[in-house]
């Protein structure tokens, strides 16, 4: 038997999903992020835990809320109550939601600590077992690679580029991601094309923020203006861009805007976006290497700060750093 959903179940998802695994221990049902270290436990009668475990069960996506809620007023406010605290945790999402919530997690992870990244780092990385012991089938590459591939930037020199200038920063972004037109550099699935680009450039005491129109391969102003502290905060590596950022450089941000692939592609539409911004940096480093300019790339942002400037509607993924070398305007 179904019932009408009431005010409180109209602010909990159509069809929840719930995406942290649960157990069920004596007395106690665990729900536990294994990512964040986050657990949530829930103790009650034999009885009332049957009932939220049936209710967890279901938090499949593909029940809706009214199946998934007993209707039994005895458990239903427990019920409704633990939902409503999975949602607050980003445990339970809707279904169509999902590609959306994974940037969140993503973004949420945050900064680990140095004792345990030497022990990522010196973890063995995957290698096929299919080849051991086979024959090379070429001999070993030389380290140095001809001065023609794509490069980035060393943070020790990156003080001595200087900003693009703006007809330069607009050819780069049509070549790089200009989705007006016959020829396309991106294989964008659908033609969905969910990546967004914001470019800084250089003002007095700041940047001033724009975006690319990729549909009619236009920078646009914003009229928004940023301090240089707010775009240096932006960087997990933050004092080291201080000193380039005060002496002006480009800077772009690559996010993404998946609400329209996702309609179309449904939990999909997340690997296209990050498909896409790989093809997108690799374009911007090809361009840049052909043009005889200094790029540098980092995935280390703080995403709500880079939300501050680009908008908090859209998933900011990296940033992407562009600039001249003082040397050659000389």
């Amino acid at each position: 038997m179904q019932f009408v959903a009431d005010g409180e179940l109209r602010k909990l998802p159509r069809y929840p999903l719930l995406t942290w695994p649960h157990k069920r221990s004596g007395d106690t049902i665990f729900v536990t992020n294994w990512s964040s270290g986050c657990e949530l436990t829930v103790s009650g009668s034999t009885t009332e835990l049957d009932a939220l475990s049936d209710t967890l069960w279901r938090c499949d996506g593909a029940h809706t809320l009214e199946q998934i809620v007993p209707t039994d007023a005895e458990y239903r406010e427990n019920a409704v109550a633990l939902l409503r605290r999975l949602v607050q945790v980003g445990a339970v999402v809707d279904r169509h939601d999902l590609a959306t919530a994974m940037f969140r997690a993503m973004h949420g992870r945050g900064i680990i600590a140095p004792a345990l990244l030497r022990e990522i780092l010196a973890a063995p990385r995957w290698q096929d077992p299919r080849a051991e012991g086979a024959d090379n089938a070429m001999p070993r590459l030389p380290r140095r690679a001809p001065r023609t591939r794509t490069h980035s930037i060393p943070l020790r020199e990156m003080s001595n580029y200087t900003a693009l200038e703006k007809s330069d920063l607009a050819d780069l972004l049509v070549q790089a991601y200009g989705t007006e037109g016959a020829w396309k550099t991106i294989p964008s699935a659908g033609r969905m094309w969910p990546v967004v680009l914001h470019a800084l450039l250089p003002v007095p005491n700041g940047y001033s923020i724009f975006w690319f129109d990729d549909e009619a391969n236009v920078l646009r102003s914003t009229s928004a203006t940023v301090t240089i502290e707010g775009v240096s905060g932006v960087f997990v590596q933050e004092s080291d861009l201080r000193d380039p950022l005060s002496r002006g450089i480009t800077v772009l941000f690559i996010s993404t805007s998946i609400e329209r692939s996702q309609r179309k592609y449904g939990n999909r539409s997340l690997m296209y976006a990050l498909i896409e911004t790989g093809c997108l940096l690799q374009q911007i480093a090809l361009v840049a290497t052909a043009s005889d300019w200094g790029m540098r790339a980092f995935g280390g942002i703080r995403v709500s700060h880079a939300q501050s400037i680009v908008g908090f509607d859209i998933h900011p993924i990296m940033a992407v750093v562009l600039g001249r070398s003082r040397k050659g305007r000389e």
